[in-house]
């Protein structure tokens, strides 16, 4: 019964396939902008994160949601930004709310950060306009030259790799990949990724992004995916002719999946435990709301139990 905040924004439509209009719940992107009100939202959104906002983005879930999945479990997406973050990484952080639009339920939503070029500039420090940001439909912000630069020295990794370690974070990158590639990531490399690069002597960088497909199939095996667009895979097969490459990728594995490591049984399940619990109650209104399917098809409705 008490406000937290009030802001005027603008709200848009999100996503790739999930706009389809078969699909019911859509995702929705906040923009805080001068011509809606304030430039900024400023408020402590996320655990861990930071308290200014130049967009928001309010996850539905698609892949990884009742009316698309049987086996949804809706924390896919979370368990893999979270998973990039202890290890290091800069990916968005998010949490879990019940969402209402124009006073009508609209079940439960997961509101993130969008890793772009302010996103960046919040977390590596100087302004967005030193940023170029990239996804997988291509540049987002700045220019092309750091990434085609980068592209070009993937042409020759060994004789270049002193110069890929001067605009790639390398450990960082590495994280990146073991996170998807474990996670069994099936709708990446060729969808769903972001990068950002400072102009003023950064390296590129790798986040999360709509990582719904990881955690689907124990069997599945992702080091080998390839995309279409130019995209962290070309990197990675590229960088893994190169011995101190290599190596350091072993050394990360190792780090990671053994001991008391990141990516061990015991601290996947802490992790996982951690995002179910915030809304482990929250779900019972999700089953109300969509859990007969977009059209009563579901008999009888899924349930939290079920």
């Amino acid at each position: 019964g008490e406000s937290l905040f009030q802001i005027n924004a603008g709200l848009r439509m999100q996503g790739g396939a999930s706009r389809n209009i078969n699909n019911k719940k859509h995702s929705f992107r906040l923009l805080f902008k001068s011509q809606y009100g304030e430039e900024s939202l400023h408020f402590p959104m996320f655990e861990g994160a930071v308290d200014t906002f130049d967009s928001i983005t309010l996850r539905a879930g698609f892949n990884d949601l009742w009316p698309n999945n049987a086996n949804a479990t809706y924390l896919n997406d979370s368990w893999s930004a979270a998973t990039h973050i202890a290890m290091g990484g800069a990916s968005p952080h998010g949490n879990f709310v019940h969402l209402y639009v124009n006073g009508l339920y609209w079940g439960l939503y997961n509101p993130v950060e969008r890793p772009d070029d302010a996103f960046a500039a919040h977390y590596f420090g100087g302004e967005e306009e030193d940023y170029d940001s990239y996804s997988v439909e291509g540049l987002q912000d700045g220019n092309s030259a750091g990434w085609l630069y980068l592209q070009s020295l993937m042409s020759n990794p060994v004789t270049n790799y002193a110069l890929i370690e001067q605009v790639l974070d390398i450990p960082d990158f590495i994280n990146y990949m073991i996170m998807n590639q474990f996670g069994g990531n099936w709708d990446w490399p060729h969808n769903n990724w972001w990068a950002t690069y400072n102009r003023n002597g950064g390296k590129w960088h790798f986040h999360s992004w709509d990582a719904e497909g990881n955690l689907w199939d124990v069997n599945a095996n992702r080091v080998n995916a390839t995309g279409g667009s130019y995209g962290p895979d070309d990197i990675f097969m590229a960088l893994r002719n190169v011995p101190d490459f290599r190596q350091r990728f072993a050394d990360q594995v190792q780090q990671h999946f053994f001991g008391d490591g990141l990516l061990t049984p015991a601290a996947n399940i802490a992790r996982t435990d951690a995002i179910a619990a915030q809304f482990d109650r929250a779900i019972v209104g999700e089953s109300a709301r969509w859990g007969d399917g977009y059209s009563d098809s579901v008999n009888p409705p899924r349930t939290r139990d079920a």
